[in-house]
């Protein structure tokens, strides 16, 4: 099953551990939707957007139990149509301690990243309804 973007369940609520999803210096999150692959066990969670320009994305992106926070920067370009092509670029991606380096599943780990951040920025923009292209840029693919 792929990953999909919904509300969390109160169910859901209870039966995860979102522990792993609080950052140091901000508080925690609201839980209320997510974009979740529950065969891979993986989600995906916005956390804050930085009050300054650039106005970086935090989100929280747990894949096989470990926290990765990645740090997206989200840029909007008109086209003829007047719908715009917006760009989700990975500016970082912050790992856990415990993760090796190098790891022969970080490839893995990046491509589920990209999906996630792909259905993530497609339920954002379709609520808006004025988009006509969503990329996502990744400097750290091979």
């Amino acid at each position: 099953m792929p990953f999909v973007n919904e509300l969390i369940s109160e169910e859901e609520k209870n039966n995860f551990d979102f522990s792993v999803i609080d950052v140091s210096y901000q508080i925690r999150p609201q839980l209320y939707e997510w974009t979740i692959d529950r065969e891979r066990d993986s989600f995906l969670i916005w956390v804050k957007q930085d009050r300054e320009p650039p106005h970086h994305d935090t989100y929280v992106f747990v894949w096989k139990g470990l926290r990765f926070e990645p740090l997206i920067r989200y840029t909007s370009e008109k086209t003829a149509s007047g719908k715009f092509i917006q760009t989700c670029r990975i500016e970082n991606v912050y790992l856990p301690k415990n993760y090796p380096i190098p790891s022969k599943d970080n490839d893995v780990m990046l491509a589920a990243l990209e999906e996630a951040l792909l259905v993530e920025t497609t339920a954002r923009y379709q609520k808006i309804n004025n988009t006509e292209e969503i990329r996502i840029e990744n400097p750290f693919n091979k």
